[in-house]
């Protein structure tokens, strides 16, 4: 999901530290779409130009974790009752949606 709008730089600014904020706790909001970051992430860091406009972006990307799959229960019968093993299985992260602002001049 992309969302542009045209702000003040000001507003930017506020935006962009809106997402800093949230990003601090592990997750960021693009409109109705959070994800959650794992560790470690990849910065990028982007300048272009062109004969009438200037563009600053700024990309985070990091892997989704893999699912976790469950391990083999064990167990051994005593006296009837059963011991077993229990697992727990995490769902992976939703994918990464880049973070981009653009300014015009």
């Amino acid at each position: 999901m992309q969302i542009t709008r045209e702000v003040s730089l000001k507003d930017a600014v506020e935006i962009i530290q809106g997402f800093l904020d949230h990003l601090s706790d592990g997750s960021v909001a693009v409109g109705d779409n959070e994800v959650k970051l794992d560790h470690p992430v990849t910065i990028e860091f982007e300048i272009q130009s062109t004969t009438n406009e200037l563009e600053l972006e700024f990309e985070i990307k990091w892997k989704v974790p893999k699912p976790a799959t469950p391990a083999p229960a064990s167990g051994r019968a005593s006296g009837g009752s059963t011991t077993g093993g229990q697992s727990a299985s995490s769902a992976a992260s939703e994918a990464s949606t880049p973070a981009s602002v653009g300014a015009s001049s």
